[in-house]
């Protein structure tokens, strides 16, 4: 069985992101923000691609300017 992190990890594919994974039996969640639709498109490719996964709930907002729907240290 091939291991869903070096999957994750080969080329530029995170770069400029701020992304969660998290596994729960045969469900992914991916969380976070991503560059454009594209990258998060890519991102949930990528996931459905990897063996014996059932199902792949991709939660992902897109960095446009906004700030994040939580609390976040003053200064960042």
């Amino acid at each position: 069985m091939r291991r869903p992190r070096p999957l994750l990890l080969q080329g530029a594919l995170l770069a400029g992101s701020s992304v969660w994974i998290m596994v729960q039996g045969r469900v992914v969640y991916a969380e976070g923000c991503v560059r454009d639709a594209a990258q998060a498109a890519a991102l949930e490719q990528r996931l459905r691609a990897l063996p014996h996964m059932q199902q792949v709930i991709p939660l992902l907002r897109l960095q446009a300017g906004q700030p994040p729907p939580y609390r976040v240290l003053p200064g960042l």
